[in-house]
């Protein structure tokens, strides 16, 4: 019995094994025979996940991101290191948790110029880099401009940390801007990270979504109508 119990753990490591090597040769096989000219990283600010069709949200509203889901790799146990936007942007950037790159609140932090961020060690092979950010909170002030050839934080009127308020400004201002800001660079290798922050309360919709999220979701509060239609 006590045989026959290791030999199945023998054939189970064994399996593993194979698995784990067959995996990183699938992997290097991949990425050796596809030279990669154009990363983009969309972040969205404090997006529920049932917001989005392709997480089962009750309706098909979002069929953009859907396609990408689709044609991608969607990610469905994937949990923020903490709930606050310059924290958890630093970890994005930085693939470091908040104890390690020292980010841990919205205010009074920034993110060390000895931290190494993705913008970083893309651009040092040899990718143009940019970012758009649709908040205050991700201003470059704060330290996650790093790497960034060009990092476009402009909003208006700048406040300082500590101030009370936040500036912020609409998705299809920053969107314009990063499609503009491509059609510069075609034909360079490019890193394009482009934020939004309309999901973010205060929920104030533009139309048709305003009136678009009332007739499709009229069971829910007033409020939970507001922020699907942001």
């Amino acid at each position: 019995m006590k045989a026959s119990f290791l030999t199945k753990w023998k054939i189970l490591i064994i399996a593993l094994s194979l698995t784990a090597l067959l995996g990183g040769w699938a992997y290097r096989s991949f990425f050796s025979t596809r030279e990669i000219n154009h990363v983009i990283l969309i972040s969205m600010d404090t997006t529920r996940w049932d917001a989005l069709s392709c997480y089962k949200g009750p309706v098909k509203k979002t069929p953009v991101i859907d396609k990408i889901a689709e044609e991608g790799i969607l990610f469905e146990n994937t949990i923020s290191p903490l709930p606050y936007t310059l924290p958890a942007h630093s970890s994005m950037l930085t693939g470091k948790i908040p104890p390690d790159h020292k980010v841990l609140d919205n205010t009074y932090y920034t993110l060390d110029a000895e931290q190494v961020t993705l913008a970083e060690r893309l651009k040092a092979h040899g990718f143009t880099t940019a970012a758009f950010v649709s908040s205050f909170i991700l201003d470059s002030q704060f330290g996650l401009d790093q790497g960034f050839d060009h990092y476009d934080d402009d909003l208006g009127e700048k406040k300082t940390a500590g101030q009370a308020g936040i500036n912020e400004r609409r998705g299809d201002e920053t969107t314009a801007k990063a499609i503009s800001w491509l059609g510069e660079h075609t034909g360079e290798k490019t890193f394009l990270f482009v934020h939004y922050y309309d999901p973010h309360y205060e929920y104030a919709p533009p139309e048709p979504f305003a009136s678009k999220y009332k007739q499709l979701l009229p069971r829910l509060r007033k409020e939970l109508q507001a922020y699907a239609g942001e």
